[in-house]
């Protein structure tokens, strides 16, 4: 990533990654096309606008960019990520590839929101009680396998913290994790899980779309920002529009 600057912007330490949560993301201009052929009217669960076109680019800027292996996202919710990273594969004819969603289907696990701050705790109780993140884990398996036929889905119900424990991807390598837990321990002890299968270059992704900017880092963000610096993993920020990521690089 670090030979684009002019997308990929190296965060050096905690501050410059908290300051980057908090700086106006409007740097990208969004209007920069997809190397696809219709990639800019595609959006399969909502109309293409603003944060959603910005992410859209955005994860089709990094699978390309990705190594060889399979994809895994921890916190599939209701698999919008998950519908785009089938696309993209699909667009890019990136074959042999099995994307994971790994999710509770069911919300927050009390035990997880503990973990956070009595504000943040507070938010993600309030989404927990209305029902945002409640799913059909069936539902979306058979609605995610009707979207594209070319790469395959497995979308896997439960605690993340337990649930990645014996999982192997059929590859025996993860080419991306994006990360979409929004609390900490999931989001850690998943990564502490998965890590095995982690080659040279594997991309390691959260967005700051849920979080707000505060002092102590928090849920996804202080999981992915520890689980680097622990091992001295070169973390990138970018901003698409309103969309900003921060993707961490494995070196191996």
């Amino acid at each position: 990533l670090d030979s684009d600057p002019r997308l990929f912007e190296q965060v050096c330490s905690l501050e410059d990654f908290k300051n980057a949560r908090s700086a106006e993301r409007a740097e990208t201009d969004i209007t920069r096309e997809l190397p696809f052929e219709g990639a800019n009217k595609y959006w399969h669960f909502s109309e293409i606008h603003g944060r959603k076109m910005g992410r859209i680019k955005m994860q089709s800027e990094l699978i390309m960019r990705s190594p060889p292996g399979d994809i895994v996202e921890l916190g599939s919710g209701p698999g919008h990520n998950v519908a785009v990273f089938s696309w993209c594969l699909q667009e890019l004819r990136r074959k042999n590839v099995t994307i994971y969603g790994f999710d509770t289907f069911e919300g927050y696990l009390e035990e997880h929101i503990k973990y956070e701050g009595s504000q943040f705790a507070e938010t993600l109780r309030e989404n927990q009680d209305s029902d945002r993140w409640v799913h059909s884990r069936d539902d979306l398996q058979k609605e995610l396998n009707s979207l594209v036929d070319f790469v395959d889905v497995e979308l896997i119900k439960g605690d993340i913290c337990e649930t990645t424990k014996n999982f192997m991807p059929r590859s025996k390598m993860i080419s991306m994790v994006n990360i979409d837990t929004n609390v900490y321990k999931p989001a850690v002890e998943g990564l502490i899980n998965l890590e095995k299968y982690f080659i040279p270059d594997t991309l390691l992704i959260v967005d700051s779309g849920f979080l707000h900017p505060g002092d102590p880092l928090q849920g996804e963000h202080r999981a992915l920002y520890e689980y680097a610096t622990k091992r001295n993993y070169p973390i990138f920020k970018s901003n698409w529009g309103d969309y900003c990521s921060f993707i961490a690089v494995v070196q191996k």
